[in-house]
């Protein structure tokens, strides 16, 4: 069953889990991304209801790691070191949430605003969303194995990793900035993120 590009990203995230079809993938999500992004607008549960394939959570347990879901407007999708979700997976999850955020921002600011409160925190909370960075989050143990010679990215198509960056391109274009990021497993008290210089 083909699921179409309209149908909106919380869809797609579940749908297209192919690695031989990754690169596919990319290039026609990158041909529909603005019609997969009004999909998923209209699909966004309004808080404080929660909706099936969205996760807006303010404040997590991995907030004491340093490691918030949703922080400086950015929506982290982190993964686990033996995660067996593409990158593509991972992007179009953070994607969706992204839009999720954006689409609920009133009332996610009166929340943040709220917990700054009681934790004594302080700082401005933003009046608009826009623009909400996405950064998938995984350890270099993820994305060496995703690596043309790792043991999941031989699995991959040749070009589709071409494809993948057109994609982050195409997201970055529309308002999203994409930000891949990394850090060394397991970790303690720093979890040392930055930027992973990967082929993706």
């Amino acid at each position: 069953m083909t699921v179409e590009p309209t149908t909106g990203l919380h869809v797609l995230r579940n749908a297209w889990k192919q690695r031989s079809r990754l690169g596919e993938h990319c290039r026609v999500l990158a041909s529909e991304l603005d019609a997969s992004i009004s999909a998923t607008r209209l699909a966004v549960p309004r808080r404080p209801r929660r909706g099936k394939g969205f996760s807006i959570d303010v404040a997590t347990h991995g907030a004491r790691k340093g490691l918030d879901r949703i922080h400086a407007k950015s929506v982290i999708e982190l993964k686990r070191h033996d995660s067996d979700e593409t990158p593509l997976r991972i992007l179009i999850e953070g994607l969706a949430n992204a839009v999720a955020v954006e689409e609920n921002w009133p009332a996610l600011s009166r929340e943040i605003r709220a917990m700054y409160a009681r934790r004594g925190l302080g700082g401005p909370v933003a009046d608009t969303a826009a623009p909400v960075t996405v950064a998938p989050l995984a350890p270099d143990s993820y994305w060496e194995r995703w690596q043309a010679d790792g043991t999941s990215g031989r699995s991959v198509k040749t070009g589709a990793r071409d494809e993948f960056r057109c994609l982050r391109a195409a997201i970055t274009d529309a308002g999203y900035p994409v930000r891949l990021g990394t850090f060394a497993w397991p970790f303690d008290r720093d979890p040392n993120v930055r930027p992973a210089e990967v082929d993706w």
